[in-house]
């Protein structure tokens, strides 16, 4: 299907370019799984097939739900963390005496976390 869409059409006169990236799901019928999770999973293969260039397909690989959860866990520590006033923020002034470096005082920022459980 990818490679029949990548010939040109003609409509009324217009040369036409299109293009096709799918993202598939092959499921067991021995796995009962609700549309809704379906059209998730696809949508993650489709993603995939996106990311990688156009004119793609992707079938659907459990890696892809479980680095989408991996990155959802983070996002949701952060924002507990943020909440809870867990993070602290340095400052770390880097200093250079060559006066060829130019830096005059500048200093790096960085966050420090009180207690960070289940992050890695």
């Amino acid at each position: 299907m990818v490679k029949s869409l990548e010939q040109e059409c003609v409509v009324q006169g217009h040369v036409l370019q299109l293009g096709l990236s799918l993202g598939i799901i092959i499921q067991q019928q021995t796995q009962r799984v609700d549309a809704l999770t379906l059209m998730r999973r696809a949508d993650l293969a489709l993603y995939a097939a996106k990311e990688n260039g156009r004119q793609q397909f992707r079938i659907f690989d459990q890696h892809m739900e479980d680095a989408l959860q991996e990155q959802d866990r983070k996002l949701r520590w952060a924002l507990d963390a943020l909440r809870d006033k867990r993070l602290e923020l340095h400052y770390r002034p880097i200093l250079s005496f060559d006066p060829k470096a130019g830096a005059d005082g500048v200093g790096i920022f960085g966050a420090g976390v009180k207690d960070a459980p289940g992050i890695s």
